[in-house]
Formats: C-alpha cells, structure tokens, sequence
C-alpha cells in the first residue's frame, strides 16, 4: 500500500522511476506531465496523471490521497518543492534529484537560480519534524567523483534491472554520430 509522486513523470529519470516503482507490488503512482504525454506515462505504468499547467498537482494529489504520500521523486526544484514537500504523508520521503527548473535553454541561468534558492532556502525543519519526514538529494555526478565504488555498485544494480527488462528506455529519436551536436541540442531543448 506504498505510493509516490513521480514528476517530470514522461522525462528520463521519471520514465525509469516509474518502471522500477511499478515492479513493487500494490503501489499507487501519481506522474506529472503535460496532457499530451498522459497516455504514454499511464501504458508506463503511472496510475494518476496529473497536468502541471492546469491544475495544482499539490492539491490533486491531496485530492485522490487525502494524507498523502509516502515518497515523492522531485526532479524540478524550486516553488516544486515545497508543494512537493507538501504531499508527503506522516513518515514519508522526499527525494531531490535534479534541478530542472534552474535551466533555461542550453544554459543555466543565474537570475533563475537565485529565485529558485530563494523560493527553497527556509525549508522548515519544524514541519520535517511534526510529520517526521525525510528530505535528501541525489547527485549522480558527486557519487561518480566521491564514491566511483558506489557509482559503480548503482549502475550494475540498474543492468539487472534492464536486462530484467524492468527498465525499458524510451527511444524518442536515432542520430548518427556526425549528429551528435545536433542530436545534443535537441536533447537539451526537450
């Protein structure tokens, strides 16, 4: 009876995110993602998809879960987070994986990232306590450089999972390597 909120649900991370938390039985997965990619992340396995750009996804989680979830995957930052923060159930997690909303274009942008620091800079440690909740970050390039054991450990742990076919990337287009460039800017366009 688990559930977590996967946003940027149709991006990489929550493409994968989503696959692994579909293989544990009985848990109820909440995606965020635009309407038009609602379809692709339910055949992934999202169970409630919830559209960023026209509805509150804090309220309509709160909505369908009224004491919320346990986990909730963020991969944006920012005012994200704190209403991320707000969807966590007594004794849930949150986790911080990425930054999204602090990249513009093909380059991050100072101005953004002051307004996100500041939007999340007063986490309050009080409401962490009274709901007895976990916030933490996930670096993959810290790893890499601190602990390449642990790096390494992680990324056989995440072959079985697609040798298992647990994970199954979703290709969106093929490039030739003379592409590369081309093929790198459209990556980072999204």
């Amino acid at each position: 009876g688990q559930s977590i909120l996967i946003q940027a649900a149709a991006g990489g991370v929550g493409w994968a995110a989503t696959q692994i938390a579909k293989s544990i039985e009985n848990v109820q997965i909440f995606g965020t993602a635009s309407s038009g990619k609602h379809d692709v992340i339910k055949e992934n396995g999202v169970n409630h998809a919830i559209d960023y750009r026209t509805c509150d996804f804090m309220s309509e989680v709160l909505r369908i879960s009224p004491s919320g979830v346990h986990v909730v995957l963020d991969c944006l930052s920012g005012n994200d987070f704190i209403k991320a923060q707000r969807c966590l159930r007594h004794m849930g997690r949150i986790v911080h994986v990425g930054n999204s909303s602090m990249i513009n274009g093909e380059k991050r942008n100072p101005l953004k990232n002051f307004k996100v620091w500041w939007q999340t800079k007063n986490i309050s440690i009080y409401n962490l306590i009274q709901k007895n909740n976990a916030v933490c970050g996930l670096s993959i390039n810290t790893i890499f450089e601190e602990d390449p054991e642990c790096f390494r450990t992680v990324l056989d742990k995440l072959m079985v999972l697609y040798n298992d076919n647990v994970i199954k990337p979703r290709i969106d287009s093929v490039w030739s390597f003379d592409e590369v460039i081309e093929a790198t800017k459209c990556m980072v366009e999204r």
